[in-house]
């Protein structure tokens, strides 16, 4: 900033009189470019959600960069994670999900990772009878507020049967999640020419379960990611058995080899043929819920 003053004699009226005048002036040095995009400013990316949607098992995943090219995936897993928190300043790089009586729900994140300002964010959010919504900024300058809109998810009904079920006794109970591997995590890292990547694995809760017959038959909504982002040769769902009668969790897997992936897990497909058999696994102590 630069400044100068000068004095300036006036004569006022026909007495004249003379008034002194100190002027001062100052400016601010242009430099011809605008402030560094990673300055220390503070920077915050918000996600809104729509009214009506259940912020209870809201899924998301994000990746974040700063000139360095280091990434930061951290997110909501559903199933109760994203229970409604005050609105407190997140730590760096960190987010939460924010509620404020009848206005729309959102999730709050600090734009930096390790002292520095990112400058690339992308997204996957997914909310039960959603589809999945995709968000990219590759140039991030100043607050992001993106919109989630939910638009209908398409259902694809199962008919499956389970191979050797005792019959009688208490009926079980079939469940499945979805699994989708490192896919999210491959597509939320394309930074170059490295980066270091923090992912959080698991699966999408879409909470689809079914009653199982007594001849081992069970008939289950899926809903439909084979429109997502998400690189459905990774995907799966992953199936569970609970039986209530001998106090087991079973793992279940399409018999047929083309029904299934690497893991042993129901491939992601529009549509399924008439009945998809199920054989099961090694069996697990139930966890108490």
């Amino acid at each position: 900033m630069w400044c100068f003053i000068k004095e300036v004699t006036l004569r006022i009226g026909a007495a004249g009189i003379t008034v002194l005048v100190i002027l001062i002036a100052c400016a601010v040095a242009q430099t011809g470019s605008a402030p560094a995009a990673n300055s220390l400013v503070p920077l915050k990316i918000r996600i809104v959600f729509p009214q009506g949607i259940s912020t209870d098992d809201i899924w998301l995943q994000y990746g974040m960069y700063t000139p360095d090219g280091i990434g930061r995936y951290i997110g909501l897993r559903g199933s109760g994670s994203g229970a409604a928190q005050p609105a407190v300043p997140a730590r760096e790089g960190q987010g939460q999900l924010v509620t404020m009586g009848s206005l729309p729900a959102y999730y709050e994140i600090d734009g930096t990772v390790r002292g520095k300002r990112v400058e690339r964010f992308q997204a996957l959010v997914w909310a039960p009878g959603c589809n999945v919504m995709y968000f990219d900024e590759p140039e991030v300058r100043h607050d992001i507020e993106k919109q989630f809109v939910c638009t209908e998810q398409r259902q694809t009904t199962l008919t499956g049967r389970v191979r050797n079920v005792s019959p009688g006794g208490r009926p079980a109970r079939i469940r499945a999640s979805l699994d989708i591997g490192m896919s999210a995590c491959f597509m939320l890292h394309t930074c170059e020419p490295t980066c270091s990547v923090d992912c959080l694995l698991g699966g999408i809760p879409v909470k689809a379960s079914a009653n199982l017959a007594e001849d081992g038959s069970f008939t289950m909504k899926l809903p439909d990611f084979t429109g997502a982002e998400f690189d459905t040769a990774i995907l799966g769902f992953r199936f569970g058995m609970d039986d209530m009668d001998t106090g087991h969790a079973r793992l279940l897997s399409p018999e047929e080899p083309r029904f299934r992936n690497q893991l042993g897990e129901l491939i992601v497909l529009r549509s399924y043929p008439s009945e998809v058999v199920f054989v099961q696994k090694q069996p697990q102590p139930l966890r108490r819920r």
